[in-house]
């Protein structure tokens, strides 16, 4: 009712007043656990639950190796659990040191060379960084070293457990936008030199829908690398699904209705990317088509 009278008034509704008598609700009340369709981003990690396993699963990956290939079909996960769980377990030391790992994430665009240089050139300092980005694309085209010699430089007063590490999320974009054949070997090159090179420092993760795997194949040294370093996203389980749907409602204080996630879980069970739904804007809207009886808890 505020928020209609504050649209009929032309003004920003801001919070409502609490009624006479009424306590306030909780601060977590207006926050919306889910994401419907959106993809999880690193600072949505504290709504992303089901994927525990599979996210120690991609840290242990990594830990034996600088190259990790995320396969799985679109509305799979892939990317979020890349995003919002292998990064922030990085980030919280999953890995020896990797609390202090420097982390270049991106999508190839129609020009891969430059959005890597870009990323990149963040790395520096902001006076610098537009002449760094020049310098390092004429430098990634020149030579496929071009990648490892900057993260062993980023990390040369650190030590070797150092890394640097690329995420490069809808890896088929490097097929569907780049038009350049050329720009996607060189950056292909680059990517796998610091990824394979015996003491590099660089770690590379790639996340790929899986139609495009033989797409991959016509690079060698990247249908090598895929072939040998790979996790396929599979569909949760009923316990992995309970998680997903009851904890980001648990997270902000909000129940929901006896028998619902049962009927949720079971309407999803086995069904890669069905569990994404309409974006809600507050907890108490969909999240499988209708009302779901989300209530606050005590």
């Amino acid at each position: 009712m505020h928020r209609l009278i504050s649209g009929i008034k032309g003004i920003a509704p801001g919070p409502a007043a609490p009624s006479p008598g009424k306590p306030s609700p909780p601060p977590e009340a207006d926050i919306c656990p889910y994401l419907g369709l959106e993809t999880f981003q690193e600072k949505d990690a504290e709504f992303f639950f089901g994927r525990a396993a599979l996210t120690q699963w991609l840290g242990e990956r990594l830990r034996e190796r600088r190259f990790l290939a995320v396969i799985g079909p679109s509305g799979s996960g892939k990317s979020s659990v890349v995003r919002a769980g292998l990064i922030p377990a990085l980030r919280h030391g999953a890995l020896p040191d990797s609390g202090n790992w420097q982390v270049v994430i991106m999508t190839p665009t129609e020009r891969p060379l430059e959005e890597l240089a870009a990323r990149m050139a963040l790395l520096t300092e902001a006076a610098s960084r537009a002449r760094r980005m020049r310098q390092l694309q004429d430098d990634l085209r020149a030579d496929k070293r071009t990648l490892h010699t900057e993260a062993r430089m980023e990390l040369a007063e650190r030590n070797a457990s150092a890394r640097l590490l690329i995420v490069v999320d809808q890896f088929e974009e490097l097929f569907t936008l780049c038009r350049d054949d050329q720009e996607r070997s060189q950056f292909l090159d680059n990517l796998l030199y610091a990824a394979t090179i015996s003491q590099g420092q660089t770690a590379v993760v790639i996340a790929i829908r899986a139609d495009f795997y033989v797409r991959s194949a016509a690079h060698a040294q990247l249908a090598d690398c895929m072939s040998e370093n790979q996790v396929t996203i599979t569909p949760m389980d009923e316990h992995e699904l309970t998680e997903a749907i009851e904890l980001p409602a648990k997270k902000v204080g909000l129940s929901f209705e006896a028998g619902l996630v049962d009927t949720i879980r079971e309407d999803v069970l086995g069904q890669p990317g069905a569990l994404p739904t309409p974006t809600a804007t507050t907890p108490a809207q969909s999240v499988a088509g209708g009302q779901v009886g989300l209530s606050e808890t005590n």
